[in-house]
C-alpha cells in the first residue's frame, strides 16, 4: 500500500452541527447516486447513533431531576 493509500484509509473525526451535516448531505445529493449512496448511508448511521445517545442522556438527566424533587 502506498503512502497516499494509507493516508486515504485513515479515519478522522469531525465536529459539525446538524445544520452543517444537512448542508453536506444536500450537496452530496446533487451527485450521481451510485457515487455517494454509501457515504450518505455512513453519515446517516453515525448521526442517528449520536442523536440517539444524546436523547438517552437527556432523558436520564430529566429522570434524575424528577427523582430529586
Amino acid at each position: 500500500m502506498t503512502t497516499q493509500q494509507q493516508v486515504e484509509q485513515q479515519i478522522i473525526n469531525l465536529s459539525l452541527t446538524v445544520a452543517e451535516i444537512n448542508v453536506i448531505l444536500r450537496s452530496l445529493g446533487k451527485h450521481p447516486f451510485e457515487e455517494i449512496a454509501a457515504l450518505i448511508a455512513k453519515i446517516k448511521q453515525q448521526g442517528e447513533r449520536q442523536i440517539a445517545e444524546l436523547n438517552n442522556a437527556e432523558a436520564e438527566l430529566e429522570g434524575e431531576s424528577i427523582d430529586n424533587q
